[in-house]
């Protein structure tokens, strides 16, 4: 059997999604900059996760409140829910593949689950003293 007909796990069809996801985080990153500003806080987005026929990607959101008008994680979710379709038109004017993904926000208590997790070891560490 010739080793160019096995299919390989290096193939560039293989690198493709993170590539993508990778584009899709930083693209939405600039748009929330020129779109929202800091009105809504200090928005990050975590990670990207498409779909592998790339028709729905998933964007976790991390938000962080900064200054007096600043939103709730949940409100912030709200808003881009909302506007997830002017966002993800927003996102076809600069992301060049064939088919622009519907866009589904969530929050990610990642950093939140880890703070908590923290103070609990440390109170257990605390009580052992």
């Amino acid at each position: 059997m010739n080793s160019r007909s096995k299919k390989s796990d290096h193939s560039p069809k293989n690198h493709r999604l993170p590539r993508v996801n990778d584009q899709i985080r930083d693209l939405l990153q600039e748009i929330f900059l020129h779109k929202y500003g800091s009105s809504m806080g200090l928005i990050s987005i975590v990670f990207v996760k498409t779909s592998p026929d790339l028709r729905l990607s998933h964007v976790y959101i991390s938000s962080v409140p900064i200054g007096n008008n600043s939103l709730s994680s949940e409100k912030v979710i709200e808003i881009l829910k909302k506007d997830s379709g002017k966002l993800r038109y927003l996102l076809g004017k600069k992301l060049l593949i064939k088919y622009i993904p519907q866009l589904i926000f969530s929050s990610d208590h990642t950093l939140s689950d880890a703070q908590r997790v923290e103070e609990l070891i440390n109170n257990i560490s605390f009580r052992k003293k």
